[in-house]
């Protein structure tokens, strides 16, 4: 029997209309975004006697000079906003394209990179995309130039082309394909990370999920969903679930996109798993986020479409690993329209896709190890490693006070920058009269009267930036200081993590910020350069801690604040842990305001113990930099030691409450006598702050 005679194989392309779908819906959106939501604001570039450079505060130090290039006018901010939105429009058109796409790109990135203050993950995503975007050819299918193009060609060309496709495959057609799989590629780098990253005890326990969403409502951006209602009805267990769907819808975004091949079923699959994810974070994240990263992922559902449609086969498209191994060489050798775009693009060309892919990896895989782990607290390396939303940090102690109403806190801070001279603390007086808040210590630097919210978030999150904070603040006081004053800059901070567990030591106090951010400014640029890649400096620079050895973990923590809970009838329970070297060269000051606290040491070395110093008010004895000590008066002192008189005191009215080692002890720990800025122990063979370990936990509770 006759074989009945074989259809013509015939293959359509579909790279012009998924990249010209791509391209109006991401330059529109870009367009909205870059309009609306990225700061417009005129800069400052130079800092005078009165006020500083904030702007210069908050540099990337990689991106420093673009903050030169910034409009420094209202009327140059105008123009800079309105020029972005006609080459964002223009883009999105396809005219002038790749022109008028990659100048708003550049724009784009201008505006977002010229400011630590500014960096989102969200915002760099769209800023590769764009440029992705850019170099991909989206303006051969519905563009302003792809008419005009057609308007000047000749009609038999037209009708040719359309008759007898070219035999050998246009390097057009392969360099769109090619286009297409960068995008996919960066596209499952973020469902990967964002999936890997969630693999930590906090997000699987649920703590961060409720932190997130608890705080939403906090801040009247939950769109009126009772989340304090629902945490109280069910408990972790609903927070739980929302953290695992999370997970596994990242997870399985990431599966489907980079191993299976596009086809209806998985296209129809992806779709539902974009739709669930993304739908909930628009609904529930978007008075926070906003609506640009959501509908952007939403949207790139359309690079998911198959590059091309054959009749003999599904081979018109490949998953993305299979497009990789094509370009490495690696695979079958079909003669698919896929394989057969990827063999026609240059090797130049896969290079160039192959170290892309690379650098996209590596740069959030060397996070854990230059943090040693620890980048949840420190946030080394934080930048540039697609960590979305997870961890979140506060120095923050809540507590109820009496003056206040019931529901109303008051917070604690366990953050201060601290300016000094050889002799003594600078107060605020000084050199910013008008500065001082009840609740802050007159002794450190005024920095909610001069940086606005989000630049103070961002020192919690990003703690390089305290270096330039400091160094900047001790120019300006060093302005009203009589000559050749040598002005430092130490820091206290502690954080908690992830809304549970101790407070920790992140910083160490001895190190001086301004010394730090000198060298910072004298780097060279390949050791700037190495120094941005790695989150790294030299030791005697260096003020963020390592991790050292913990000496309670979350869990214990938890268990104990539970316990003093339960034994003391409060609610508001919190633990600190120290290094009594760190604690030896920088007490801890909390502004108590009058509120009523009890101090009990948990944990301590043998023969160790802390003081405790409840002060009512500050003497201001002297209103010129001079060589006296600006002392405190009305202080009361009691020293706790556990198996000595006593291990817990109440401390009755303090207006301030300072926590401080009770003199040298054992265990390695130095004398208070020493100069804050010495590394404590230089040339004594004495354990440093920064080569310590936690060896202290004491808990406050009002």
């Amino acid at each position: 029997m006759a074989k009945p005679p074989s259809l013509p194989v015939t293959t359509k392309d579909n790279t012009p209309k998924i990249l010209a779908i791509w391209r109006i819906l991401l330059f529109l959106m870009m367009t909205f975004q870059f309009y609306n939501n990225l700061p417009h604001l005129p800069t400052s570039h130079t800092e005078t006697q009165n006020s500083a450079a904030l702007d210069r505060m908050f540099t990337l130090d990689q991106f420093e000079w673009i903050l030169t290039t910034m409009p420094t006018t209202e009327g140059a901010v105008s123009f800079n906003k309105n020029l972005g939105f006609l080459l964002g429009l223009s883009a999105t058109a396809g005219f002038c394209y790749p022109l008028s796409s990659l100048m708003f790109s550049l724009l784009y990135a201008r505006q977002f990179f010229y400011s630590a203050a500014n960096f989102t993950n969200h915002d760099y995503l769209f800023i590769l995309l764009m440029l992705i975007t850019s170099f991909s050819g989206a303006d051969s299918f519905l563009s302003v130039d792809s008419n005009f193009k057609r308007l000047g060609m000749d009609p038999k060309t037209k009708k040719a082309q359309a008759e007898s496709p070219p035999a050998s495959l246009p390097s057009s057609v392969a360099h769109r394909a090619y286009s297409i799989v960068v995008l996919r590629c960066q596209i499952a780098v973020i469902y990967f990370f964002a999936a890997l990253w969630k693999l930590h005890p906090d997000w699987l326990d649920g703590h961060i999920v409720r932190t997130i969403f608890l705080s939403f409502e906090e801040q009247g951006v939950a769109r009126g969903v009772a989340w304090a209602a629902r945490d109280k009805l069910y408990g972790l267990a609903f927070w739980r679930f929302i953290a695992l769907a999370g997970l596994l819808l990242d997870l399985g975004m990431f599966l489907l996109m980079f191993f299976t091949r596009p086809r209806p079923s998985t296209t129809f699959t992806f779709a539902s798993l974009k739709l669930m994810f993304h739908g909930f974070t628009m609904f529930t994240m978007s008075q926070r986020i906003g609506y640009a990263f959501p509908a952007v992922c939403m949207a790139s559902l359309v690079l998911f479409f198959p590059v091309a449609t054959t009749t003999a086969s599904d081979d018109g498209d490949l998953a993305v690993w299979q497009w990789l191994g094509c370009f490495l060489g690696i695979g079958k050798n079909g003669n698919g329209p896929a394989r057969r775009q990827a063999r026609a693009i240059a090797w130049t060309s896969k290079f160039v896709v192959i170290l892309y892919v690379l650098v996209q990896i590596g740069l959030p895989l060397r996070m854990p190890v230059i943090s040693k782990g620890n980048f949840p607290l420190t946030g080394v390396g934080y930048r540039f490693s697609w960590t979305m939303m997870l961890h979140g940090t506060s120095s923050q102690m809540s507590f109820q006070h009496p003056a206040m109403k019931r529901k109303e806190k008051f917070g604690m801070n366990l953050f201060g920058l601290l300016p000094t001279t050889s002799i003594d603390n600078i107060p605020r007086r000084l050199y910013m009269p008008g500065s001082s808040k009840i609740f802050e210590d007159d002794r450190t630097l005024p920095l909610s009267a001069t940086l606005s919210p989000r630049h103070s978030a961002l020192m919690g999150v990003f703690l390089r930036t305290l270096s330039r904070v400091g160094g900047n603040f001790a120019r300006l006081i060093s302005y009203q200081a009589p000559p050749g004053m040598d002005i430092k800059v130490h820091a206290i901070y502690f954080a908690q993590l992830n809304g549970h567990g101790p407070f920790v030591r992140v910083v160490d106090p001895s190190v001086d910020l301004v010394k730090t951010n000198s060298y910072l400014r004298g780097r060279g640029t390949l050791e700037k350069i190495m120094g941005v890649i790695f989150d790294w400096m030299p030791a005697e620079f260096e003020f963020i801690l390592g991790e050292g050895s913990r000496i309670v973990s979350t869990t214990e923590a938890d268990a104990i604040v539970t316990t003093l809970q339960a034994t003391y009838k409060s609610k508001h329970v919190h633990l600190v842990a120290d290094r009594g070297a760190c604690l030896g060269v920088q007490p801890i000051w909390l502004q108590t305001m009058g509120a009523t606290a009890k101090v009990l040491l948990l944990k301590a070395p043998e023969g160790g113990g802390i003081m405790t110093r409840c002060c009512a008010r500050i003497l201001e004895e002297s209103e010129e930099f001079a060589g006296n000590k600006f002392n405190e008066g009305q202080c009361t002192e009691k020293v706790l030691s556990l198996g000595g008189d006593a291990d817990e005191i109440w401390m009755g009215s303090c207006w301030r409450l300072e926590v401080e080692l009770t003199g040298v002890v054992g265990g390695g720990w130095g004398s208070l006598g020493e100069e804050i800025g010495e590394k404590e122990g230089e040339g004594k063979g004495e354990e440093s702050c920064s080569e310590s370990s936690e060896d202290l936990l004491f808990a406050i509770i009002a």
